[in-house]
């Protein structure tokens, strides 16, 4: 759908490229889907060919926008930066789960289930019994731009009838927050979570397979897809699908993720540093074989940025006679700029 022609335009996608043409476009009524969202990347809103859904794809620009309606027989490619796909019509977004290879490791997925062994005319059976969410799961918080996004960490357990592997295990990040369209804040979780997949793994390639968002409908939809959307309930609403940057790690690098037990209550302290811009992943190598290649200058950045990380987040004791001694040479310092009458230059250069 293109705003300024008021119809609906044919196109084709690609790999993160939409192609749309000009001619067979059809002119919009009051009865198509319309949605409203806060962006501050262009976007537009699609039908899927495949069935009754509707794709909300964030571009580079808008196809036509500076052509008349007169222009036949013309295509524009337009690049897209991350797309939702949509299900039913919602009017807020107010929840998104993140599902990650890198999550399974680092809260482990037995955390869903307890294993059970039994003996029985002198053989062992084996048995799983599932574990409820609210005692696999963890809880905490960050905040972004005073608005608090509780979070939630957990086990999903889902059993298969029709499948070679019966349970299925996948860890989870539920974020919540207060209902809103600003995809922008949908974006900046996103993106602070990743950042902190990359800390705790360091590197960048980390993965985030799933993003499932929910919110409240604005009215009751069937689909042959999915079940009718109840009006005024959360539900799940749609998926955000962001190109991944980076080719994924190799399994066995994945496993080495650094597990939640080292952390503890400390995971909201290292998501509220990201979220305030206070943690620093410059240096944080692209891949585990790139982090193995170091240099005089890769070494010097990586030891600063540890060291400025740690002090950020670790109550690391401070020596009482150190602190001592730096009081006592900052009233040196000052005694001097005062018996020698520096200037305000003079006396910043003396405090440097």
């Amino acid at each position: 759908m293109i705003p300024k022609h008021n119809a609906w335009f044919p196109y084709t996608l690609s790999e993160n490229e939409l192609t749309v043409y000009s001619d067979g476009r059809i002119l919009h009524s009051d009865n198509d889907f319309n949605v409203s969202v806060l962006s501050d990347v262009s976007y537009l809103v699609a039908n899927r060919a495949a069935n009754s859904g509707h794709y909300i794809f964030f571009v580079s620009q808008i196809p036509f926008e500076n052509v008349g309606d007169d222009v036949l027989y013309t295509s524009q490619k337009v690049q897209i930066y991350y797309h939702i796909e949509m299900i039913g019509k919602p009017l807020s977004f107010s929840k998104m789960v993140l599902e990650s290879p890198e999550l399974d490791y680092f809260y482990s997925t037995n955390h869903g289930i307890e294993p059970k062994t039994t003996e029985v005319e002198g053989e062992m059976l084996f048995s799983v019994t599932s574990v409820p969410h609210v005692r696999n799961s963890k809880s905490f918080s960050f905040v972004i731009d005073g608005e608090t996004v509780k979070c939630t960490l957990g086990v999903s357990v889902t059993r298969h009838t029709k499948s070679k592997t019966p349970i299925s295990l996948k860890a989870y990040l539920r974020c919540e927050f207060e209902p809103t369209n600003d995809v922008g804040m949908i974006l900046r979780i996103y993106n602070i979570v990743r950042s902190f997949l990359n800390f705790i793994c360091y590197r960048k390639n980390t993965c985030i397979t799933k993003v499932s968002l929910h919110g409240v409908c604005g009215e009751m939809e069937e689909s042959p897809l999915f079940a009718t959307r109840e009006k005024g309930k959360i539900l799940k609403v749609g998926y955000l699908s962001i190109p991944a940057k980076y080719d994924a790690e190799e399994q066995k690098i994945i496993e080495r993720t650094i597990e939640y037990v080292w952390f503890g209550e400390r995971v909201s302290d290292v998501l509220q540093l990201i979220s305030d811009k206070k943690l620093y992943t410059e240096h944080i190598p692209v891949s585990y074989d790139d982090g193995k290649r170091i240099n005089v200058a890769k070494f010097v950045l990586t030891t600063a940025a540890f060291e400025w990380n740690a002090n950020s987040f670790l109550d690391i004791p401070k020596s009482s006679s150190r602190e001592q001694i730096k009081q006592d040479v900052l009233e040196s310092i000052n005694e001097l700029v005062k018996n020698n009458g520096y200037d305000r230059k003079q006396e910043k250069e003396a405090k440097f």
